[in-house]
């Protein structure tokens, strides 16, 4: 388990090379351990701060995959969020898919069938309320929201975070989800 800053990316991109994996595997290779069956188990968008999960060994991977697989494995994100929601608590079901056009970004996919999304819930809570002009404290991904100060939002179990509805390979409409 390493601790992920925020605006880092899980894995190198084409553009950058610098990720949580290049720096786990700088750190093995510094201490003379192997980095060949290093795998990470799940990912965090860039922006978000957390623990992430790395599996040293192809039995733990096949274990991690399985509990997430199983929703064994649970996850929680709190995030800092301006305005007021319709509600205290709520959640957003929409279909992810990899986003053909910017991986590993995810987007809403609405098609139907094998090439649609994968189901994916988010629920989300309030759960501290600013008073206007105020701002609480917080940190990235999922979240509710509050009044026209900036509220501490939190519970969800998803990362859904976006509008990016589309047909096919998600390129066509605001931002990502």
């Amino acid at each position: 388990v390493v601790s992920k800053p925020a605006f880092l990316p899980t894995e190198n991109t084409k553009l950058i090379k610098d990720s949580v994996r290049s720096r786990v595997e700088s750190e093995l290779v510094m201490r003379g351990e192997s980095t060949e069956n290093l795998h990470v188990a799940h990912r965090l968008d860039w922006e978000t701060s957390g623990l992430l999960v790395l599996a040293r060994h192809r039995d733990a991977m096949r274990s991690l995959t399985r509990q997430f697989a199983e929703r064994t494995i649970s996850k929680a994100y709190t995030a800092d969020v301006l305005g007021a929601p319709p509600q205290l608590t709520g959640a957003l079901e929409l279909p992810l898919a990899t986003d053909a056009r910017n991986p590993p970004r995810q987007c809403v996919d609405l098609r139907e069938g094998k090439g649609g999304g994968k189901p994916a819930t988010t629920r989300w809570a309030v759960l501290l309320a600013a008073e206007v002009g105020t701002t609480a404290g917080g940190g990235g991904g999922g979240g509710g929201g509050g009044s026209s100060g900036t509220e501490r939002g939190g519970g969800a179990d998803g990362d859904a975070n976006g509008t990016d509805v589309g047909a096919g390979d998600c390129g066509g409409g605001g931002g990502e989800a």
